[in-house]
């Protein structure tokens, strides 16, 4: 007899394929995510040590007040637009991760198809052996019969 082949194997493996290739994206867009979340939690911490260091300048020198202010005043609109960034990148990382649950909703759908098809397909062997044995039966039969 011959084995159970699954029309649409090729398909699987193309959904497979493709689950595959969102993982990676995914995991490509979120290690670029928790990248840009550390680089904007390195500026806050580098505004709260400007912050504490400021405290120990003394007050009656005024250029070094203002490039304190000036230094701080860059960071802080550095922080602003690397928050835009940290929200895009939060923007990417979910649409990557909905594109891999669409891929592997797609690919564990045609996984089950096949399962089914291989319920259907051993039920159709079982059916076809009962058969075969009981024809052999009703010819042994004949046989002891016609003896």
């Amino acid at each position: 007899m011959k084995g159970f082949d699954y029309a649409l194997e090729n398909v699987l493996k193309l959904r497979a394929k493709s689950e595959d290739d969102r993982l990676i994206d995914f995991s490509k867009a979120q290690r670029t995510y928790r990248k840009q979340i550390e680089f904007l939690e390195d500026i806050e911490c580098e505004i709260k040590d400007i912050q504490s260091s400021y405290e120990n300048v003394e007050s009656d020198k005024l250029a070094s007040s203002k490039r304190y202010y000036y230094y701080l005043e860059n960071l802080r609109s550095k922080k602003e637009r690397h928050k835009n960034i940290v929200d895009e990148a939060e923007r990417t990382c979910e649409m990557k991760r909905q594109a891999f649950e669409k891929a592997k909703i797609k690919r564990k759908t045609l996984e089950t198809h096949k399962e089914k098809q291989m319920v259907v397909y051993k039920r159709k062997q079982k059916r076809e052996e009962e058969r075969m044995l009981d024809e052999m039966a009703v010819t042994a039969f004949k046989r002891r019969l016609e003896l």
